[in-house]
């Protein structure tokens, strides 16, 4: 987008509508203060710019803001505001408005915490990375940060994160060159997970529902009522992969694709199941009133309540709302969830295992895309795992969060082959300094 944006700066074209989509996300502040420079070059030409984005300073600036909402999905869509910055800030029905005003902050709600160990990675010096050292606290919040090109994905991702999963298995005889270092109260390397922004899977069938693994209690279900007793109709046959209750015209998608030869394909509804995808038997087997198809239309939130009384399916669904995700729908195509939504949603099926080992969880970027209320939500979970003794280190350069870290290292200082070098290291701060 900002390659896109580059080739349009030197064209010198006027009356030209532009439309960006969250142009900030991944920037380091030094480059978001060069985006704004470049928009209100292309501005000033005489051009227009619609920006969807939800970072204060960029908001703050802008000529006219709108505001959707007040809620995610069936709970948004309304004209919440529409105006200048400063009068948002003044609004009281604005969700934004007390972000804007300063009187509203992004808080840790557990305490700032103490190292209770170290995992030291040594000698890295992949890609851009100068033969670097770098310590990284155990059972803290760490905010990796730097400009783009800085070496902070190789370093975490690539570095870090393969150093912990390939580590020699305990009591292996083959005696394996490793880069960690463990120092501190532990005496085995932790476990450690990514919760990344790639797609969740790319079963054409997966969902929501598929994805916390409920899909199967759910089916149990549905198989345990009286008129599926009576038909004979087991879990199986409220499958969605396989022959039994689903519709066959779309074989349980709802949709289908339809070829326009030189265009690319465009889905349509089926019209056999009127995208409901199960047949006419299935759909007339009801658990509470609702058959399946009126369950996974079922937003998280409200299937919370209408399973209540099933833990096994109630506490999974309890995890995606806690983290902010309450407006999807059970049976949401994956591939219609953002990487921000597949990300929280990666993490929430994590905290639904409860697990009790010593955990590191890596992320990148998981304020991309986040209102600063999500923002809160996110910041609460996060918490919440520190408070269970696991570890977390993020990959982010937004401001806000870099308050809230217990440790920051700031890779850089510049992009590329003037990067990969450790710029400051410490509470933030001695970062600032």
């Amino acid at each position: 987008q900002r390659l896109r944006l580059g080739a349009q700066l030197g064209r010198d074209l006027t009356g030209i509508l532009y439309i960006l989509d969250e142009p900030t996300i991944g920037l380091h502040p030094r480059e978001q203060e060069a985006l704004w420079q470049n928009l209100v070059h292309l501005r000033d030409q005489g051009n227009t710019i619609i920006v969807v984005e939800h970072d204060l300073d960029i908001i703050r600036k802008a000529d006219h803001v709108i505001e959707l909402g007040p809620g995610a999905a069936d709970e948004g869509g309304y004209l919440v505001f529409s105006g200048t910055a400063e009068d948002m800030a003044k609004d009281r029905d604005s969700i934004t408005g007390p972000h804007l005003q300063g009187s509203r902050r992004l808080k840790r709600h557990g305490h700032k915490r103490r190292s209770h160990g170290q995992i030291i990675l040594r000698h890295v010096k992949k890609n851009n990375l100068k033969d670097i050292t770098v310590a990284f606290p155990l059972g803290c919040l760490v905010c990796v940060a730097g400009v783009s090109g800085s070496g902070k994905s190789t370093l975490v991702t690539d570095e870090l994160y393969h150093a912990l999963r390939c580590r020699p298995e305990e009591g292996s005889s083959k005696k394996k060159k490793t880069k960690l270092v463990l120092k501190g109260g532990l005496s085995a390397m932790p476990e450690v997970i990514l919760v990344d922004q790639a797609p969740l899977v790319k079963a054409r069938s997966s969902m929501p529902a598929t994805y916390m693994g409920i899909f199967t209690r759910i089916r149990a279900v549905f198989s345990r009522t009286p008129e599926a007793r009576s038909r004979g109709y087991k879990a199986g046959y409220f499958s969605l992969t396989r022959k039994g209750g689903r519709c066959e015209r779309c074989r349980g998608q709802g949709s289908i694709d339809l070829d326009l030869q030189y265009l690319p394909p465009i889905k349509i509804t089926c019209d056999l199941c009127g995208g409901m995808r199960y047949n006419r038997e299935a759909l007339g087997i009801r658990y509470k009133g609702l058959n399946m198809a009126e369950v996974l239309d079922m937003t998280v939130k409200d299937a919370a309540g209408f399973f209540a009384r099933i833990p096994r399916i109630r506490r999974p669904l309890e995890v995606i709302e806690r983290i902010g995700l309450g407006y999807l729908k059970l049976g949401q195509p994956a591939c219609t969830l953002s990487g921000g939504e597949a990300q929280r949603l990666k993490l929430a099926r994590e905290l639904a295992k409860q697990t009790r080992d010593s955990t590191i969880y890596i992320m990148d970027e998981p304020s991309r895309g986040l209102h600063p209320r999500d923002m809160e939500k996110f910041i609460l979970v996060l918490d919440e795992l520190l408070e269970q003794g696991h570890s977390i280190i993020l990959i982010e350069n937004q401001p806000e969060i870099l308050d809230l870290a217990d440790w920051i290292i700031e890779l850089g200082p510049k992009g590329g082959p003037e990067g990969g070098a450790i710029v400051a290291e410490g509470p933030p701060d001695t970062a600032k300094k």
